[in-house]
């Protein structure tokens, strides 16, 4: 552990104050991170967990936005190749059945894509809230904790600042 973020002794209230901040984030965090700023444990716990929250926030938006898309991106693709198929197929015998072959495949990818982006958001979601409450535990309990990319990148910010 780094002696710029370490706090002598670390009592009980830090680490309940501080494993809070994990396990309810963001509010939470920012509410403790302002009212215990002096003592360093607590405050880099709680900065840790409000890194976290933006890092997740921007990544369901991203995510979310690439299910947007795909969404109504697809749809946007389903009008003008039915109208497309409709026009290739007057006269043309076997290039209208291979043509409608490809606009069912397109059709179950614009309509299967997002719902498997929101299975991958599900997913993040559920590891996310998993890791939060590991978090808070490791640190009510007395460990020292810190997220395995996150922590460590905070942590030089912070001695940087000092």
């Amino acid at each position: 552990m780094n002696a710029a973020i370490e706090s002598p002794p670390i009592s009980q209230d830090d680490r309940l104050m501080a494993g809070l901040s994990h396990i309810f984030g963001l509010i939470v965090a920012l509410i403790v991170w302002a009212t215990q700023r002096e003592r360093k444990f607590v405050a880099f716990q709680a900065m840790q967990a409000i890194a976290l929250d933006v890092v997740v926030m921007v990544t369901f938006a991203v995510i979310g936005g690439c299910a947007f898309c795909a969404m109504f991106g697809g749809m946007g693709l389903m009008l003008p190749l039915s109208f497309g198929l409709a026009a290739a197929g007057q006269g043309q015998g076997d290039a209208s059945g291979s043509m409608a072959v490809v606009f069912i495949l397109i059709t179950l990818v614009a309509a299967l894509l997002p719902f498997a982006i929101m299975v991958v958001l599900m997913l993040l979601a559920l590891s996310v809230f998993a890791l939060r409450i590991y978090a808070g535990v490791s640190v009510i309990s007395g460990q020292d904790f810190r997220y395995p990319i996150l922590g460590a990148r905070l942590e030089r910010y912070l001695v940087r600042q000092d």
